[in-house]
């Protein structure tokens, strides 16, 4: 009984450890294919294309059921390296294997560029049939319309092919060679060109070499046909223009031949040479040395890689090397003129900490003073300040208020294949109509706490019959909701859509208890919901496989955001009419302005920065210069 017990046992634990076994072995070749697969998306999203290509491929290998959609990482890593003639069988195998795993987005994609990859191999025939297809199922305006183009080329290709030549092409050896050779430029007779033949150093887009400048030089006249090709190839311009490890092409030069300029490019990371610093490109040399942008989509909650052209570059920067002292973290909650009552002779400005639980205080003396604290900041002081400290303030202050009439509607997708945060903030803008525009905007892979401010849009009454909207959001469609909301990386795969419109509504301001108040005083009352913001929201949504949501304030409580106050300071010919007269002096008192965005009086329907700097230099150009500066 005790040996069988024992056998009994020892082939428990053999079978045991043998399962264990088994199961480590699947467990590490999963994690293997998957860490093959991750390491191609990354390869690809920093453009080594020919790297993804090649990890793509062997993570197919083993696992085929995923031919679809990797196939199609590799056709389009082929297409984005200028290799679409070799991107054709690729796209061929991701419609054999079915497209119904592929975004909504990659399917667009797929159907103009394959038809684009039978036209470069010559399958006229076919390539004609699938823009006829694409001007039919395509979503992408634009590309609809380039399809149109070439459904017509296609139609004459024949015609244009039996066409008589009038110009004879005859390669030169040397010059032409397999590799890429382009740009070709004339220059104290010699033919200055560029090409990827010097394979020192690979280029991981395509794998081949990167591009240099090369002359072709002949001892005869470069006119004379006769001799055309007779002469030798020989780089051209040593290491200063053929740097290593980025690609040097098409020269051009001055009308005296004494100037070239060429292109230079990173070094095959698509973010270039961000880690290096150059100097400063805006002010003649006067500013900080600036790094290249490296398309984090960071610019809107503060740049960390030197590369945003930011007031501490430039106003603060420029101000500090005069001899300007900048103290930071300080709150000014006090101003009020020394003697006269006018401020004649200046003003006393107290401040206090901003950024410490003890409030230590600071008290300046100063014979002139500029408020620009932003709308809210500037208003919130002033308003303060006119009840006792400066009471001849215009009564006009806190009024005209103006917003873009906007809405910030968040656009979250749980789709893996998009990097939503990747590039600059705000690229891009389109001109719905004359008085509404709408603005793209990302925001980098670290923002996620708006997450947690984020509700689905709901539309009108009170707060219970917003309330069972939103609930009956979440019922009807719980799975997608879930998705959204709890997605990895969250500033990845979201996008805020700036709606702005121009509209003549006017706010006011007025001193609160806590806080400023809002009052409607001319026009209709900004609403948080403008059905054709959130119409263009949901055909962004679908575009991405997401789902739009607002800020809860709006959903629950029915309040409109805004990313562009303006007002509450406006201009007038005198203090009856507005705050400041046409220079931003302050009506009522000597050696007082205000520069900022409540200067502003009207709506302009857009971003409102490049107004507000305009009126600032303005102003700053009518103070006299000191000369001993």
């Amino acid at each position: 009984m005790n040996l069988k017990h024992q056998s009994q046992k020892g082939n428990s634990t053999k079978l045991f450890l043998a399962l264990g076994l088994l199961f480590a072995f699947f467990s590490l070749l999963f994690t293997s294919c998957s860490s093959v697969y991750q390491k191609a998306e990354s390869e690809f999203d920093r453009a080594a294309y020919n790297k993804a290509i090649t990890l793509y491929q062997s993570y197919l290998a083993k696992n085929p059921a995923k031919t679809a959609e990797v196939n199609y990482k590799i056709a389009e890593a082929y297409r984005r390296s200028n290799r679409l003639q070799m991107a054709l069988p690729y796209y061929t195998k991701t419609t054999e294997a079915g497209t119904d795993k592929l975004t909504a987005g990659d399917l667009d994609t797929l159907r103009y560029y394959i038809a684009k990859a039978l036209k470069v191999n010559k399958k006229y025939e076919e390539a004609k049939l699938q823009f006829e297809d694409y001007v039919k199922l395509g979503i992408n305006q634009k590309l609809k319309t380039l399809a149109q183009a070439e459904i017509e080329n296609l139609e004459n290709i024949n015609q244009i092919a039996e066409t008589n030549q009038y110009v004879t092409v005859v390669p030169c050896d040397g010059i032409n060679t397999e590799n890429s050779d382009f740009a070709p430029t004339k220059w104290m007779n010699k033919l200055v060109f560029s090409s990827d033949r010097r394979k020192e150093a690979t280029y991981e887009g395509t794998g081949q070499g990167f591009y240099d400048l090369y002359s072709f030089e002949t001892s005869t006249d470069m006119s004379d046909t006769t001799n055309a090709c007779v002469g030798t190839v020989k780089i051209w311009g040593g290491d200063v223009f053929n740097k290593a490890g980025t690609h040097d092409a098409s020269a051009t030069f001055s009308p005296d031949g004494q100037t070239v300029i060429f292109a230079r490019s990173g070094n095959g990371d698509k973010k270039g040479e961000s880690d290096k610093e150059v100097d400063d490109p805006y002010f003649g040399g006067k500013g900080p040395r600036r790094s290249a942008c490296t398309f984090c989509g960071g610019c809107m909650t503060g740049c960390r890689f030197n590369a945003k052209n930011t007031l501490d570059k430039n106003y603060l920067y420029l101000a500090q090397k005069l001899g300007v002292e900048v103290i930071a973290e300080q709150e000014v909650y006090d101003v009020h003129p020394i003697n006269n009552a006018n401020g004649q002779d200046g003003y006393f400005v107290i401040s206090k900490k901003s950024t410490s639980l003890l409030k230590s205080k600071s008290t300046f003396s100063t014979k002139n003073v500029i408020f620009s604290g932003g709308v809210l900041g500037t208003m919130n002081l002033l308003l303060k300040l006119k009840k006792k400290k400066l009471p001849n303030l215009s009564n006009r202050l806190g009024m005209d208020i103006r917003t873009n009439n906007e809405a910030l509607i968040f656009n979250i997708t749980a789709d893996n294949s998009y990097n939503l945060s990747e590039g600059i903030a705000i690229g891009s803008i389109l001109d719905v109509d004359k008085s509404t525009h709408l603005e793209v905007v990302r925001y980098n892979k670290s923002s996620g706490f708006w997450r947690i401010g984020m509700l689905p849009n709901v539309e009108g009454g009170n707060l219970f019959h917003r309330i069972a909207q939103l609930i009956s959001k979440y019922l009807t469609n719980p799975l997608a909701y879930l998705k959204i909301t709890t997605v990895n990386n969250f500033g990845n795969k979201s996008a805020v859509l700036l709606f702005m419109q121009h509209i003549d509504t006017k706010l006011s301001f007025s001193k609160g208890l806590f806080r400023l108040k809002t009052s409607l005083t001319e026009g209709k009352k900004p609403v948080s919901q403008i059905p054709l913001a959130y119409d263009l929201a949901e055909e962004y949504s679908k575009k991405i496989g997401g789902k739009p949501m607002v800020f809860l304030s709006e959903t629950l409580f029915n309040i409109p955001s805004t990313a562009h106050i303006l007002g509450g300071a406006v201009m007038g010919d005198n203090i009856k009419n507005g705050v400041i007269d046409k220079y931003n002096k302050v009506f009522g008192y000597k050696n007082l302005m205000i520069c900022d965005g409540s200067t502003v009086s009207a709506n302009p329907g857009v971003n409102p920065s490049l107004t507000i700097s305009a009126i600032t230099e303005h102003a700053m150009n009518n103070i006299p210069y000191k000369r001993d500066i």
